[in-house]
């Protein structure tokens, strides 16, 4: 981890420039144990934090009020053990913040993560015949491309739309993901699922704006997912 302490430094106070975030970002996205590696730095962070503030509440606690008034103590010490209190006081404030502040910045997702931790493609039923049946076949045994090249020669419903969008996910065509979703009709049983993830595959394109809009229309329509829309809403803020 030596290696890439100092950018992880420069991340978490933030000092880098705007290419330099986005390198780090995408090394972030695409790089298992370079997050590995990150998420380390930060519970070592988070560690330092916890120690500190328990070391200044212990503190806290070993200094009396009733001593700084007491009549034993000679005038020219409470000066000295007032400002050691106060100092002691302020100190604990800032590292509360600094804690809250950590907490806030390094506990918000990245909308590629939030589609990464709450994507999960739709299971289709055992196929059984006919030609979209055989279709079908080729979805739930994972030949994402074949089903994408068959599905032009029948006739979609909503559930071959659905199964197509998440098709086009598997193969990283997420604008034609969204395109499919847009598809299947409301009045469709899928209508819940479609929302769900069309606002998934918005959260993955970086249509932020999209996004909400799009989970906003499904908590209007029904509690689907409702607790993981509030989560997700609460990182887009």
């Amino acid at each position: 981890m030596e290696k890439n302490e100092a950018n992880f430094e420069a991340y978490f106070t933030g000092k880098m420039s705007s290419d330099e975030l986005e390198k780090f970002n995408h090394e972030l996205n695409s790089n298992e144990e370079f997050k590995k590696e990150f998420d380390f730095f930060l519970s070592i962070k988070a560690a330092s934090v916890n120690i500190e503030r328990d070391n200044l509440r212990n503190e806290l606690q070993n200094i009396h009020i009733d001593d700084l008034s007491s009549d034993s103590e000679q005038p020219t010490t409470k000066p000295a053990k007032s400002n050691r209190l106060l100092w002691l006081i302020s100190a604990f404030l800032l590292l509360a913040l600094s804690y809250i502040t950590y907490k806030n910045i390094f506990t918000v997702e990245e909308p590629e993560q939030l589609f990464a931790q709450n994507y999960e493609p739709y299971i289709a039923q055992q196929a059984r015949g006919n030609t979209a049946e055989e279709l079908k076949q080729s979805y739930i045994s994972k030949d994402y491309s074949g089903f994408i090249t068959n599905a032009k020669e029948v006739e979609m419903t909503p559930e071959l739309y659905m199964m197509l969008a998440n098709a086009y996910i598997a193969t990283n065509a997420f604008e034609l993901a969204e395109s499919s979703f847009l598809q299947i009709s409301d009045n469709s049983s899928l209508r819940d699922q479609k929302y769900w993830l069309l606002g998934l595959v918005q959260l993955k394109l970086n249509k932020l704006e999209k996004a909400k809009s799009t989970f906003l229309k499904l908590q209007s329509l029904s509690n689907y997912k409702n607790k993981e829309i509030e989560k997700i809403l609460s990182q887009l803020k």
